[in-house]
């Protein structure tokens, strides 16, 4: 019975490889802070390749490490787009990407980036 539960459960998720295993050879990484100012833009801030200390980016990951110390806007989540080199900022409460025009300086967001 635990062994059907166990089967049951692991057969909900769902896996997807991206890409495959490589060997990353010459690829660079390089970890760099962003501080955004006080007018957030719809779709995220340009943050190009060479703003992160590379030619290109194949991936990047992004994590708030100071937020907006807002009552009503809570920024815990940042997402670095690669195809359109734009870092952006979520907010906690709804989910949603921070509106157009906040006051987004006080967040302080850093990126490791992998690329070349």
């Amino acid at each position: 019975m635990f062994i059907a539960l166990l089967l049951a459960a692991l057969a909900a998720i769902g896996i997807s490889r991206v890409q495959p295993p490589r060997v990353p050879g010459a690829e660079k990484r390089t970890v760099t802070r962003v501080t955004f100012d006080n007018a957030y833009p719809t779709g995220g801030e340009v943050v190009t390749p060479e703003d992160l200390g590379l030619a290109r980016v194949v991936f990047a990951q992004a994590e708030v490490v100071h937020g907006s110390e807002s009552a009503v806007l809570r920024v815990a989540n940042a997402d670095y787009n690669v195809a359109n080199e734009k870092l952006m900022l979520l907010d906690n409460a709804t989910g949603k990407e921070v509106e157009n025009g906040k006051d987004m300086s006080k967040v302080v967001v850093q990126v490791v980036a992998w690329g070349s």
